[in-house]
């Protein structure tokens, strides 16, 4: 069965993660009748023949558009105006949903007041590493993400794209927004399973999580964070001074 909303998935180097889930596409219940694939690859990603069968048999469109060393939010942000339906789901590379995600979360937009569904994601750990990892970072309950949400396209008018100089923290940036402009958004009864921890080690996650903050430093809804590492220090600070 077809549903009218564009499915966006930015894609940079990861041709084995994006088969993986566009295969996935086809246990579910329902199916976008459109998919846009921002792809930012060195090399540009071909669809499989097998792929390209189900799409065509389904009456599904797909769009691939290739464009070099684009970070998240810019890729984003070119799904976004390519898309050709109201409605927009977001899905990364390393997410898979629930078969009846697409198809539970669209009933709620029967209400014409919901602008769109939160997406969560629950982050899969595979030895005591990760579990250690998951248990310091995201912790074992799903964690309310981007991936996973399903919007109304003119929802971007009111909040605006998603900032597009960043390689990290766009997508909390762009839900901070969303509240602050006090979005009707819903919960999803699903959660979507993050593979991404797996083949992860010290030195790979002490690398990412670095990145990720110093990119995500510059955004405006981390100011909290700051605020409180400031103070903190300013208080340690005294106390030493003073004795």
């Amino acid at each position: 069965m077809n549903e009218k909303v564009s499915l966006v998935i930015p894609c940079q180097n990861a041709k084995t993660h994006i088969f993986i889930l566009l295969d996935n596409i086809q246990s579910w219940k329902s199916y976008p009748n459109e998919i846009v694939i921002i792809d930012s690859s060195n090399i540009p990603l071909e669809i499989k023949d097998s792929l390209n069968d189900f799409f065509q048999l389904n009456k599904i469109i797909i769009k691939i558009i290739h464009k070099k060393n684009l970070y998240p939010g810019a890729a984003r942000n070119i799904g976004i105006k390519e898309s050709s339906n109201s409605i927009i789901a977001f899905l990364d590379v390393l997410t898979l949903p629930d078969k009846n995600w697409l198809s539970t979360s669209l009933l709620e937009f029967k209400d014409d007041s919901i602008d769109g569904v939160w997406g969560f994601t629950q982050y899969e750990a595979y030895n005591r590493f990760q579990e250690i990892i998951r248990a310091a970072t995201y912790g074992v309950l799903p964690v309310k993400t981007l991936p996973g949400s399903i919007i109304r396209k003119n929802s971007f008018f009111q909040s605006g794209l998603f900032v597009e100089s960043t390689r990290a923290g766009e997508d909390s940036d762009w839900m901070a927004r969303a509240n602050l402009h006090d979005l009707n958004f819903k919960n999803s009864h699903f959660a979507n399973s993050y593979s991404g921890l797996k083949d992860l080690n010290l030195i790979s996650l002490i690398h990412k999580w670095y990145r990720n903050y110093l990119y995500g430093s510059k955004l405006p809804y981390l100011n909290a964070h700051k605020d409180i590492y400031f103070y903190a220090a300013g208080i340690f600070l005294i106390v030493v001074a003073f004795n």
